[in-house]
């Protein structure tokens, strides 16, 4: 499959021989001659973003890149930055973009194995799509009983990876839409803004940016944000306290909110911890950047991330249940908190 941003080969594809780069970082490829060929390499844990490893195999002058996963699927791979700074989002890959693309652990198996005794050439064919799209952000709104012009928001984010998408992120819409149905009932003294935003993925949380952006003037009045984003498949359940950016470094969210979904939790009998993201923030970061307090619960370890697995099927609707329940009643707190 090939990678988002991916430029396409021509029609009849492209020839090259296979060469094992390792990792793919500059180590490996100072120990390789790639000119003309096409390089191999294996993902590492958790990585999402590939613009690096292109740059190298590119400045080798390398014809393509394979990115075989670790999982028997194939994972949707990008080759963005992975930075949190938007402007560092898309870097050019230099001298020039090579085609991109992922196989499953499987194949890349077999194809090293092969590759491994004796010359092997492959005819790597990728036909992209590269082209604007328009993306937009829905609010639903809970007019508040006391203090309307005071926020409570919930967030998820309503694109996927060029996947289902039925975990990442169908799973924190639909605790919205049980939001939407049942909180206007219990008529909150605040205002809840329940948010579905769009361009998440792939574009460093491109809706929540834009919202802080267009909605500069109204932040002020935003007392608190809780993320919903990869609720009911993987791990415990957990309070993110913090997302690690490449560039940017540790991102923290709000110890005192937090605190009161942790306390939430535990008066409704459910079980839930605290954890860190290794390698990013969802679109909460884009709000605690812009010094609105925020946090995100988060179920990690997800196998079926990123993939054309993440089908509903592997939702767990128990999962949804609790999220929606820690989320629902911790609003009302804030609702009516002094």
């Amino acid at each position: 499959r090939a990678m988002l941003y991916s430029p396409s080969t021509p029609p009849e594809g492209i020839i090259g021989e296979i060469v094992n780069a390792g990792y793919g970082t500059e180590e490996d490829f100072s120990k390789l001659n790639v000119k003309g060929k096409m390089v191999a390499f294996w993902r590492t844990r958790d990585k999402d973003a590939f613009w690096e490893e292109a740059t190298n195999a590119s400045k080798g002058g390398a014809k393509g890149i394979i990115m075989i996963d670790y999982n028997p699927w194939i994972f949707t791979a990008t080759l963005e930055t992975g930075f949190f700074n938007l402007k560092k989002r898309f870097l050019p890959i230099k001298p020039k973009p090579i085609p991109a693309v992922t196989i499953p652990k499987e194949d890349g198996i077999y194809l090293i194995e092969q590759a491994s005794q004796g010359k092997v050439e492959l005819n790597l064919k990728v036909d992209a799509l590269l082209e604007d799209r328009t993306t937009k952000n829905i609010r639903g709104i809970i007019q508040g009983s006391k203090y309307p012009d005071e926020k409570i928001l919930v967030i998820a984010h309503k694109d996927s990876a060029n996947t289902p998408g039925a975990n990442d992120n169908a799973s924190g819409l639909a605790v919205l839409l049980e939001l939407a149905k049942v909180l206007p009932s219990y008529k909150p003294a605040r205002t809840i803004e329940l948010v579905a935003l769009g361009a998440e993925e792939e574009l460093g949380s491109l809706g929540s940016y834009n919202y802080c952006r267009l909605h500069n003037e109204e932040l002020k009045n935003i007392k608190a944000v809780i993320t919903v984003d990869m609720i009911a498949v993987g791990s415990k359940l957990k309070i993110i306290t913090e997302g690690l950016w490449p560039d940017v470094g540790k991102i923290r969210t709000t110890d005192w909110l937090n605190k009161l979904l942790f306390k939430t939790a535990e008066e409704l009998g459910y079980y839930i911890e605290y954890g860190v993201c290794p390698f990013a923030t969802s679109d909460e970061g884009r709000f605690i950047d812009a010094g609105v307090p925020a946090t995100w619960l988060w179920k990690p370890d997800d196998p079926y991330y990123h993939s054309l697995e993440d089908t509903p099927d592997k939702v767990n609707p128990n999962d949804l249940k609790v999220a929606c329940e820690i989320v629902g009643h911790a609003v009302l707190k804030l609702s009516e908190m002094p």
